[in-house]
């Protein structure tokens, strides 16, 4: 056979049929018996391993039947007895069984109008039997102008691309206006700018912060920034929030 190298990216080219128009062909003839890959191991249970994935991992089971079946003969050290002591378990004969059968295919319960849903949403069916739960809650945006509620959220797993890592989520009450900023921490310099910005905000249109709710975990200097604000604090009560 004859080619050539193309210089441009490195790789022979062989032309199907030679310069006499015959097809360039290798005929290699060798009778003789050849390995073409060995792998050395170990111990007993890393060779009955190297075996199991050589057949794609299946089930103990289905192998020891294949082998007391006489399909694997001439397998080296293959037995019922050397697999059932010492094939490790395998990730991949779990995985390539994960098949469950599916449920409420042939339900006979019947599935509820959605004029039922939305009366049994409204009008809940009332069990006597269950503990009686009293909610009281009181709401300081009615009887107050100005109030603002805000929260940080915990750093994500993962930073923005513009280095962030938490949130600060405020909420004015009369406006009913949801507002967002991006911290890169919970350090002093970070929250101080963003309240300054969000006070900022809510002071151009006409909404100023008089009472604020906010998490009893906030720094001396944050308080006193919404005190030089001309703002009241309340601090919510721990797990309260």
């Amino acid at each position: 056979m004859k080619g050539y190298k193309n210089a441009n990216n490195g790789l022979w080219y062989v032309p199907l049929k030679n310069e006499n128009n015959q097809e360039q062909q290798v005929i290699i003839q060798d009778d003789r018996n050849i390995a073409a890959s060995a792998q050395h191991t170990g111990t007993m249970a890393e060779t009955i391993q190297f075996l199991h994935q050589c057949l794609f991992s299946p089930t103990v089971d289905t192998l020891c039947k294949a082998i007391d079946n006489d399909q694997l003969i001439g397998f080296p050290h293959l037995t019922s007895a050397m697999v059932r002591k010492y094939l490790p378990e395998s990730t991949a004969t779990a995985k390539g069984h994960m098949k469950r059968i599916r449920r409420n295919t042939r339900s006979t319960t019947k599935n509820p109008t959605p004029e039922e849903i939305i009366e049994l949403d409204f009008r809940p069916t009332i069990d006597e039997n269950a503990e009686t739960e009293l909610f009281i809650g009181a709401t300081i945006g009615e009887q107050n102008n100005g109030v603002i509620y805000s929260d940080q959220t915990g750093n994500f797993p993962v930073q923005s691309y513009h280095s962030k890592r938490l949130m600060m989520v405020i909420y004015e009450y009369r406006s009913n206006a949801i507002i967002v900023k991006a911290l890169k921490n919970n350090s002093d310099e970070s929250m101080l700018a963003a309240f300054n910005e969000v006070y900022e905000y809510l002071t151009s249109k006409n909404l100023k912060p008089k009472l604020h709710v906010m998490d009893n975990q906030c720094s001396k200097a944050v308080v006193k920034q919404i005190k030089k604000a001309e703002a009241n604090i309340q601090l919510v009560p721990p797990d309260d929030h």
